[in-house]
């Protein structure tokens, strides 16, 4: 109970104080934060890794198919629709939904990513 101090209360500054206490206390931890946590750190560096190695693979996977297509067609291919279904079974998807095509660097085709 709030004593009191010449005959009034103080509640026009107490109960003002008591709910500005409340609501800070109720909202702390709320909204974005600007640091990331050390387990969403984690998360993300593994994700990045997996898209990382995903995408390795499927390029090596489409450049072997190229090579085995330019032994055997005396050319390599122009466009990748041309490896389906005899050298790749279909296109690989991209984990980041990104496009794989056929590029020319040094006179040689290899497989690129855009």
């Amino acid at each position: 109970m709030l004593r009191e101090r010449g005959g009034v209360f103080k509640t026009s500054v107490i109960i003002p104080l008591l709910c500005l206490v409340a609501f800070s206390l109720l909202f702390v931890g709320c909204g974005e934060k600007s640091e990331k946590s050390a387990p969403q750190k984690a998360i993300e560096h593994v994700e990045e890794k997996s898209t990382t190695a995903s995408r390795g693979a499927n390029l090596s996977a489409i450049d072997a198919a190229i090579q085995r297509y330019t032994m055997q067609e005396g050319e390599p291919p122009e466009d990748i629709e041309q490896l389906v279904p005899n050298y790749l079974r279909s296109v690989p998807q991209d984990p980041e939904g990104k496009t794989y095509y056929i590029e020319e660097e040094d006179g040689q085709a290899r497989a690129a990513v855009r």
